[in-house]
């Protein structure tokens, strides 16, 4: 499961009396009772538990007509369309169960979530910053929307507010942060910190060693656990998929960069090198994953391993000051990202050969 679904509210599950009735005795009383909210709340978490969530979302849809100030009834159906892939469905749900709730985490981190789903990052930042008051889960998503901004250093610092909660996932969102604003020690240490709680079944803590690999240089570590968390979530992480979950990725830049990568491994034609990546020079230049993925394509760099270079990004346009191989490689690349108009950013760029790697999935 991605880190945005760790950091979203969960389904309100209720609790089954000691002697639970069947789903099938429960269709039977609602016959009965359709207006009786006990009953129809039953019923909803017993169709919860079967995995009827079309009936789980009809009994929603009851109770929120039931009990139209109740905020748990919206919020549970709002979260259960964002989970079966409508988030634009789950969102005025969600809204509704904020204004019920308003002192209340979860339904504002869920709205959140929701709105970063539906690309509208901008608004979860608008909607989120006021109540950091609320605490982790509201400040996990709103660094989660901050990152989909671009605005690393309010990402970084609203990561770390919430990953004093001490929760993994947190820390997991904290790096994450980091090595988009190139803090890599930040980064080691946060994922050290995650790997002491985190399940081992989450995807979420090899995925991020291998963004941290990936910015750091060290190739064969960033496959290797880039391999292990498509492994571990291949519907999550796989955009093929109808259950591809667009929230697993702080940035796009990171599937992007990764993917890139696995191309570059697979060439027979070019042999594999590092990128070195340093002295970026201002805030508006790329992340360093946006520029791994954008030279990981430029194939002819695979020929200028030992070569540096002094990048300079204008719009959509690189050029290279230095040397002639690293120059000639990215003539006219066009790169996947646009330097604001007025403005210039550089990085120097060393290609280096790097040892022979396994190439398999």
């Amino acid at each position: 499961m991605s880190v945005a679904l760790a950091l979203t509210s969960v389904l309100v599950l209720f609790a089954p009396p000691e002697k639970a009735r069947t789903l099938a005795d429960l269709r039977a009383a609602l016959v009965r009772r359709p207006a009786d909210p006990a009953l129809q709340a039953e019923y909803a978490g017993a169709a919860l538990e079967a995995g009827q969530l079309v009936e789980a979302e009809s009994a929603f849809r009851a109770l929120i007509s039931l009990e139209p100030t109740v905020g748990d009834w919206p919020f549970n159906l709002g979260i259960l369309l964002v989970s079966t892939g409508n988030p634009a469905g789950g969102l005025l749900h969600l809204e509704k169960a904020v204004e019920l709730m308003p002192r209340d985490p979860e339904p504002l981190a869920a709205f959140g979530s929701a709105l970063v789903a539906t690309d509208r990052a901008d608004l979860a930042v608008v909607r989120l910053s006021p109540h950091r008051a609320l605490g982790p889960t509201v400040l996990a998503i709103l660094a989660f929307a901050e990152l989909r901004m671009g605005e690393t250093n309010a990402a970084l610092n609203d990561a770390a507010d919430a990953a004093r909660s001490g929760a993994w996932h947190h820390h997991v969102l904290h790096a994450t942060a980091a090595i988009h604003a190139s803090r890599l020690d930040v980064a080691r240490a946060a994922l050290m910190s995650a790997a002491e709680t985190a399940p081992p079944t989450s995807a979420n803590l090899p995925w991020s060693k291998a963004l941290l690999a990936l910015a750091e240089g060290d190739a064969a570590s960033a496959l290797e656990n880039y391999r292990k968390a498509r492994a571990m979530a291949p519907d999550f992480l796989n955009p093929e998929s109808p259950r591809f979950d667009s929230l697993a990725f702080a940035h796009p830049a990171e599937r992007l960069a990764l993917d890139a990568l696995e191309r570059s491994r697979r060439r027979p034609e070019s042999p594999g090198v590092l990128f070195e990546l340093s002295q970026v020079s201002s805030s508006v230049c790329p992340s360093l994953l946006q520029l791994q993925s954008a030279l990981l394509d430029a194939t002819a760099l695979s020929a200028c391993a030992g070569a540096t270079a002094r990048l300079v990004y204008l719009r959509s346009k690189a050029d290279a000051k230095g040397h002639a191989c690293i120059a000639k490689a990215i003539s006219g690349l066009a790169l996947p990202f646009s330097i604001p108009r007025g403005k210039r950013c550089s990085a120097t760029l060393t290609v280096r050969p790097s040892p022979a790697e396994a190439t398999s999935p």
